[in-house]
């Protein structure tokens, strides 16, 4: 029976993609749930299943449904079937990263505690596919606030990727670099990290990812620490410093902490004017301006905005020049 229930499940998700295609969300999840009542529990296609319906009702916006199907689904008990087995460690790493995307962090937490425990009885402790499950299950305790429990998994997580050359070893080194900082502040944990150039692009891209899963610009001083050194290692104009320096502005502005966007800013002004690149230049100093005004900085920002509309007019950028005219109008209403 299980044999062909395995097609089945599939040819219901390639149905359920022509029915989204077609706008028709209500036909694709009706048509998985119907699909997913008649699987054996505990299946691999049910685990499947499960996944695909939650897919599509994410995709449906049906958001709260997809995460009640993702409960339930993690709520079985682990099955005997080694596919079975697998496909629900799958579907507990998944779901704990959708429950963490939408702030269930409790809910996130006990999938992944779940998947780490199968990962432990299906791999054994040394194994990469162990590993696989020590990293999530950190992100949720760094977003709690939970440093040293999350350090403690990344260390571990680090330690089984590098002794198996396994190229998830660099993404686990920034989750560890992100905890140092965080633990002692005053120290730059990057100075000291010694690696080949493409491994510093593959380090800043895991340290953009885990810093959107974590509050309140929790991860900012890392970055702090991370662009500096990637101006080292990869030229100050990368496109990684770069987005790094973008992300470091909102950062800085969800804490508030509006000197620090300034010079976000203002850092990628320089970027723009060094890469020869006077229009996204003339955008960066807008939020100079910006962060200036909030800073208090109020002769500063008044400055700012006039030598834009200025750099603006010479280089024949009436839009620009409208943006920055409007932004400086409401400035002094509000502060004139």
């Amino acid at each position: 029976m299980m044999l062909n229930q395995k097609p089945s499940m599939h040819r219901a998700w390639e149905q359920a993609q022509m029915l989204l295609q077609a706008g028709k969300t209500a036909d694709a999840e009706e048509l998985l749930q119907d699909t997913l009542k008649n699987a054996v529990p505990e299946s691999e296609p049910y685990f499947s299943g499960v996944e695909y319906l939650a897919t599509v009702q994410l995709l449906g916006g049906i958001i709260e449904r997809a995460l009640e199907t993702l409960k339930e689904g993690c709520a079985r008990p682990e099955p005997a079937d080694k596919e079975a087995r697998k496909q629900r460690l799958t579907l507990l790493m998944n779901a704990g990263e959708i429950f963490q995307r939408h702030g269930q962090l409790a809910e996130a937490e006990e999938a992944l505690r779940a998947g780490l425990a199968g990962r432990e009885s299906f791999y054994g402790k040394t194994h990469a596919g162990f590993a696989f499950g020590l990293e999530p299950l950190g992100d949720v305790f760094l977003a709690q606030g939970k440093r040293e429990e999350a350090a403690r998994l990344y260390d571990a997580a680090l330690k089984i990727f590098a002794r198996e050359r396994h190229p998830r070893a660099v993404g686990a080194l920034a989750r560890v670099l992100v905890c140092q900082k965080l633990a002692t502040p005053t120290d730059n944990p990057y100075e000291s990290a010694s690696m080949p150039r493409d491994a510093w692009d593959e380090l800043a891209s895991a340290s953009i990812g885990l810093t959107r899963q974590l509050p309140g610009g929790m991860a900012a001083p890392a970055l702090w620490n991370l662009q500096s050194q990637l101006a080292i290692q990869l030229g100050e104009g990368h496109a990684l410093r770069e987005a790094l320096l973008t992300l470091l502005s909102n950062e800085e502005r969800k804490r508030g902490d509006w000197k620090e966007a300034k010079k976000a800013f203002q850092l990628l002004a320089n970027l723009y004017h060094g890469a020869n690149q006077p229009e996204r230049m003339l955008e960066a100093m807008l939020g100079v301006a910006l962060a200036q005004s909030e800073s208090g900085d109020h002769n500063g920002a008044q400055k700012t905005y006039q030598d834009v509309i200025a750099r603006a007019e010479k280089r024949g950028n009436p839009n620009l020049q409208a943006r920055a005219r409007a932004a400086l109008e409401i400035f002094l209403q509000a502060n004139g």
